[in-house]
């Protein structure tokens, strides 16, 4: 198999697949003190081809998860991550904040509810607006209260994925893009790994984990 003119038949690691996660986790490990060898196998031709360009490109607060749950611990962790990230490397990103909004006294209860649940999420920043502050806030909302969440935020999420990428290519990482992972075998104390190649014939490559 041949990744960006070198031919390579083990490598120390090898992560599957080229959207959000795969890149941060190859830019992270590429900056470590002891960054090992490795590849990223990507079948598509390019970075985020998939679920990683199908989404809403919002930095979520932490407002919804379960209490408790490991997406809620993340999802307030990662989120003060991300925009930290994002202002070093110059992503562009804005902390728009947003407003959830309620329609009578069934909706206010359960608005109520929401905000008990991000306090216990560990969102401290929201705020309950009523009426009239929300009319000050946004005159075209007709809404008999809100949550104001000012965390909640969008981000370029290709400019996201391409730093990323970068970051990792200048910390030795390979990127074999338009290579389909097609067999994983437990190999000795390694893993070997058959891989379909843009030109239909097959190749292996031996990796200590994945």
């Amino acid at each position: 198999m041949n990744k960006q003119d070198k031919s390579i038949d083990k490598v120390e690691m090898v992560i599957v697949g080229a959207g959000v996660v795969g890149l941060a986790l190859a830019a992270l490990l590429a900056a470590g003190k002891a960054a090992p060898s490795l590849v990223v196998i990507e079948k598509n031709e390019s970075f985020g081809r998939e679920t990683s360009s199908r989404n809403s490109e919002v930095i979520h607060a932490g407002l919804y998860y379960p209490t408790g749950s490991l997406k809620a611990g993340l999802c307030v962790e990662g989120a003060g991550l991300l925009y930290h990230f994002c202002r070093r490397e110059q992503i562009n990103h804005s902390r728009c904040g947003k407003l959830v909004v309620a329609n009578g006294p069934a909706e206010e209860e359960s608005l109520t509810g929401l905000y008990q649940q991000a306090l216990s999420n560990g969102v401290h920043d929201l705020s309950i607006l009523g009426g009239s502050d929300l009319k000050k806030l946004e005159p075209h909302i007709r809404a008999s209260s809100a949550l104001l969440s000012p965390s909640t935020g969008i981000v370029d999420s290709h400019a996201l994925m391409a730093r990323l990428e970068h970051l990792a290519l200048q910390g030795g990482v390979l990127f074999a893009y338009c290579h389909q992972l097609t067999s994983i075998e437990k190999f000795g104390s390694d893993y070997r790994l058959t891989l379909l190649n843009p030109d239909g014939t097959s190749d292996q490559l031996d990796c200590e984990c994945l």
